[in-house]
């Protein structure tokens, strides 16, 4: 059966209702507004409030997550998930970046911020800390069931890749690859995954994908949403990785664990490659070129790779500022010191800081294979010099020889 909305008449408010279907039960994003939000809080355990707006695009991005997250609690009598774009209860709440998400307990006056990622995990976790309950048997699922309703909301109004399954019932396989992959890269809001119904959702079939072949995967790029690509290989969790991290540059193993180029933008390590000698040796008035070419990258550098670039122009001004070697190692030191402190940082803050360190570690790899090799040509300049002494020097004799008067010699 296809999710469609339904609409309720509940006292004298409207109630729109936004389903996703999940397996054989359906998990529920209750649209909320100043009219009805009094009577639906009333008398429930816990409600997560998606506090958003239409045209916020980092709201576009971060609310498949929180459907995904609503997808491991469907028909749940006690948890609840619901949005607002309701101007009047951001002001009340006193919002002041988008999006947020706001929770309500049984019993609270006023509805309270979270603190927290918004992933499948972060959300979840959250949950069970509120509640003080014990969740490891929650199923997660990472990746989101798409119809021809929430289709345009979901994947068309995001800002970010997809990479989509169409699917009938007996690709059980390759729905569980599909969520493999999406474990993964679960902590990445560059990338969502979905899954299709062929068999449910004909008329998405039919207008978007054209395809009646299952399974398939298609690829639609964040800037792209008209043209899915489909995917040509094995559908194995280990292509699909790799083809994500070469099509994102998100570098993640199996595991979901950061690959050691995590944050490495490769234009930037070409124009730093460039530059390289000016940079290692901190001379300030060159390096403004390296400057400028990073900054041109920055503007066309996509959403999820700008913080990384940023971090390559502080690392160069700090460069300009401090002096090469010094500088590089104090910011190193630094991150350290940050990643140490663990309970301050939320996972996605682990990450971020965790790619940082990895620029720096290349810096500083940059640095060492710069004073090898300077090191290799001063050696190379000295034995040089030594050789030319030598061969001076025995040019020298040659010519005193040459020049030595004659003694001693018999006369004819």
């Amino acid at each position: 059966m296809a999710a469609a909305h339904r609409t309720y008449l509940v006292a004298v408010c409207v109630m729109f209702i936004v389903t996703t279907f999940v397996g054989s039960s359906w998990a529920i994003v209750h649209e909320l507004n100043s009219d009805n939000i009094a009577k639906f809080l009333k008398g429930k355990l816990l409600t997560l409030i998606f506090v958003d707006s239409p045209s916020c695009s980092r709201c576009r991005i971060l609310y498949p997550f929180f459907v995904a997250a609503s997808q491991a609690f469907p028909n749940n009598p006690e948890i609840f998930f619901s949005r607002t774009h309701d101007r009047n209860l951001i002001k009340q709440w006193g919002v002041s970046e988008l999006p947020v998400i706001m929770h309500h307990r049984v019993g609270m006056k006023t509805q309270q911020q979270l603190k927290i990622d918004v992933t499948v995990d972060g959300i979840i976790d959250e949950i069970a800390r509120l509640l003080q309950g014990n969740f490891a048997d929650i199923k997660r699922t990472y990746s989101i069931n798409i119809n021809y309703k929430n289709y345009d909301e979901l994947i068309v109004a995001s800002q970010q890749y997809t990479l989509i399954l169409v699917h009938d019932k007996d690709d059980h396989n390759e729905r569980e690859v599909i969520e493999q992959l999406a474990y993964t890269f679960r902590n990445d809001d560059a990338i969502m995954f979905a899954s299709l119904d062929l068999v449910t959702q004909r008329k998405l079939r039919d207008e978007i994908f054209m395809t009646k072949e299952t399974p398939v995967v298609m690829w639609i790029s964040h800037d792209d949403k008209k043209t899915p690509m489909r995917f040509g290989a094995v559908l194995s969790h280990e292509l699909l990785t790799q083809f994500v991290n070469e099509r994102t540059l998100l570098q993640r193993e199996l595991s979901g664990d950061l690959m050691p180029e995590a944050g490495l933008i490769p234009l930037a390590d070409e124009i730093i490659n460039s530059y390289v000698a000016l940079i290692m040796e901190g001379k300030t008035e060159q390096m403004q070129s390296a400057i400028y070419s990073i900054e041109k990258l920055l503007e066309t550098s996509e959403r999820h790779h700008a913080e990384m670039v940023e971090y390559y122009l502080y690392i160069l001004e700090n460069i300009v500022a401090n002096g090469a070697s010094t500088s590089v190692k104090d910011i190193f030191k630094k991150l350290d010191q940050i990643l140490v402190d663990k309970e301050g940082l939320s996972v996605k803050q682990k990450d971020i800081v965790s790619r940082k360190r990895n620029i720096i570690a290349h810096f500083l790899n940059l640095q060492q294979n710069y004073n090898t090799e300077q090191e290799a040509l001063l050696k190379e300049k000295l034995q040089l010099e030594l050789e030319n002494k030598g061969k001076d020097k025995k040019s020298q004799r040659k010519t005193q020889k040459i020049h030595e008067p004659i003694t001693n010699r018999e006369e004819l």
